[in-house]
């Protein structure tokens, strides 16, 4: 489909595109694919939540790590004030939570 040109950024009816759904489906194929084709790393559903988030809230810690590779924002809140790095805190995700907060300015680190 996508060489066929559909927008790699096509969200579904919630809002969640095919990045956010392969990231917490831990397809890291998938992921780098639609990263190369110029997938929104930084892409906001309606409630601002992220890729970075979905993974860092389901423990894909490869894909946390190509997301920030590609540039996604840790300090990005979601309407509820919450950060990938909480969403980590909160589903105990030990090494994301490490990766987060070596990425994360300390005035932004999971502040709720």
């Amino acid at each position: 489909m996508i060489e066929a040109g559909a927008d790699v950024d096509t969200p579904n009816t919630a809002g969640v595109t095919p990045l956010m759904n392969a990231g917490g489906m831990g397809n890291k194929e998938a992921v780098e694919l639609l990263i190369q084709k110029g997938a929104n790393v930084n892409h906001r559903t309606s409630g601002n939540y992220t890729p970075l988030m979905q993974a860092a809230l389901v423990g894909q810690l490869e894909i946390v790590k190509i997301l920030l590779d590609a540039g996604a924002d840790p300090t990005v809140k979601d309407a509820g004030g919450r950060t990938a790095l909480a969403y980590a805190e909160e589903k105990e995700q030990k090494d994301i939570v490490e990766l987060l907060k070596a990425k994360t300015p300390a005035s932004s680190a999971g502040k709720k």
